[in-house]
């Protein structure tokens, strides 16, 4: 079986995983399963499989995408580069539709349909994003959205291999939108299963390499200079989900939640454990879904979160609590 490759190369990464690992630059860190300090958190269960895999991946991502990621961004422009991405992104278009008709969200569906129908045309088969010029913005829309806005749960968190960070309900959701991809259902009478197995495999092969190469200084900066790279991964996660999933509620996100001490500033301490702190912020993604900036901080004891998207090129930042 093809899996059995995959799986196997994983276990012997897992089993090559120590207590710590060198990031470059020579800067050495914890790994996740060595940062485990029992499950503390209700809707993590599985936090400490989830920790052994996000090492896994790491060491994966190291040693195989990492390397085919800076290959990709040396020989290919920016430029080049951003006519794939949109492209890509055009070709996801028919998924967001579908799901903005089935989530009754019928505004957003006519601005998807005339995002399609312009950048298939005036922009060069998705090529140039002329809808966004014209007034017609991405809107969002998949599977795991879309069960949201009929009830279904959160479910557990979760850390898969190769797909990273996600939750049991968009795990699900992910893989029916690869099922029932309209594109592909509208190439099926006239192309063999083989031609378009190939073609998804290249597409969302393409896609995930060209988001590592957007991400390969973002996720360095953010590795290193994390306490817990973890659980500072799972709460950007959660926040990332709950900023979509307001969309489709009406609703905003949530402004004021838990956050984790990650940066203590020692000028503004008052001697309280609680005092306030310098917190860095980075905008990351995984394969499935790009994710919207956040920031936590905590001020005299309150903890706050602050919301605004990603530019395109995101640099290490800080905000210092008033």
């Amino acid at each position: 079986m093809p899996a059995r490759p995959l799986i196997l190369c994983m276990l012997l990464l897992l089993a090559a995983c120590g207590q710590t690992q060198v990031l470059r630059g020579g800067i050495e860190v914890p790994t996740a399963s060595a940062q485990y300090a029992g499950a503390t958190d209700p809707s993590d269960p599985l936090e400490r499989v989830n920790r052994s895999l996000m090492d896994a991946q790491m060491a994966l991502d190291d040693n195989l995408f990492r390397p085919i990621a800076e290959t990709y961004r040396a020989a290919l422009p920016e430029y080049g580069r951003a006519r794939v991405r949109l492209a890509l992104r055009n070709l996801g278009e028919p998924v967001i539709f579908a799901h903005n008709i089935l989530q009754q969200r019928f505004d957003a569906a006519g601005t998807t349909l005339g995002r399609f129908a312009l950048n298939s045309t005036l922009g060069l088969a998705g090529m140039f994003d002329v809808a966004s010029d014209h007034g017609l913005p991405r809107q969002t829309g998949d599977f795991g959205q879309t069960f949201a806005r009929y009830g279904v749960g959160d479910g557990p968190y979760l850390f898969l291999p190769v797909l990273g960070p996600t939750l049991l309900r968009d795990a699900v959701g992910d893989g029916l939108d690869g099922f029932f991809n309209p594109v592909s259902i509208a190439l099926d009478p006239m192309t063999s299963r083989a031609t378009l197995r190939f073609l998804n495999i290249t597409r969302s092969t393409l896609g995930g390499v060209d988001l590592r190469a957007e991400n390969l200084d973002t996720l360095d900066a953010l590795r290193a200079d994390s306490i817990d790279f973890y659980a500072r991964l799972r709460s950007v996660t959660r926040q990332r989900r709950e900023a979509e999933l307001a969309v489709i509620r009406g609703t905003r996100p949530t402004q004021r939640r838990p956050c984790t001490r990650h940066h203590h500033d020692p000028r503004q301490s008052d001697g309280d454990d609680d005092s306030d702190e310098i917190i860095r912020y980075y905008c990351i993604g995984n394969l499935a879904h790009p994710m919207p900036q956040y920031t936590d901080y905590r001020v005299n004891g309150d903890c706050h979160t602050t919301h605004y998207n990603c530019p395109q090129h995101t640099t290490d930042t800080q905000r210092q609590c008033e």
